[in-house]
């Protein structure tokens, strides 16, 4: 159960119980003393005081969910912009989806998603032989009398 809904279960009860002890405070109205018998009284305060203790808990709650709207604010606001996540190949051996399927797509027939595909596939590819500085990792041929300097 969330906090919110421990609120709203705490008021009830709340509500319950001063319902109970306006009927307390009607039926000593009724009477010509108009007074309460000791054990109207002591249900009367032990009423007051469950109330009390009621309204301590949903305030004791009620800071407990700012606190947590606030901190989730907060992460909101501050979250790192950059987010490390990875993605399948556009174009791998148990996939559903063939290059030179989609280089006819999108070159003849116009297709949108094709195109993308080829797009984002592009984009992986320059990502990947991004990765490394080293001599001949983005795919080209460094002769071994020049790697050596």
């Amino acid at each position: 159960m969330d906090k919110r809904a421990m609120i709203a279960d705490l008021m009830a009860k709340r509500a319950e119980k001063r319902a109970q002890l306006d009927g307390l405070l009607t039926a000593a109205e009724a009477r010509e003393d108009k007074a309460f018998t000791d054990e109207e009284r002591s249900a009367f305060e032990a009423g007051e005081t469950e109330i009390r203790e009621i309204d301590s808990r949903v305030s004791e709650l009620d800071k407990q969910v700012r606190a947590d709207e606030a901190a989730a604010e907060m992460a909101k606001r501050y979250k790192p912009s950059v987010q490390v996540t990875s993605e399948p190949e556009v174009y791998r051996k148990s996939g559903n989806v063939s290059y030179f399927r989609d280089l006819h797509l999108a070159r003849n027939k116009g297709d949108r998603d094709a195109y993308d595909r080829l797009q984002r596939n592009d984009k992986m590819v320059t990502e990947k032989r991004a990765i490394s500085t080293t001599n001949g990792a983005g795919g080209e041929f460094v002769p071994p009398f020049v790697a050596g300097r």
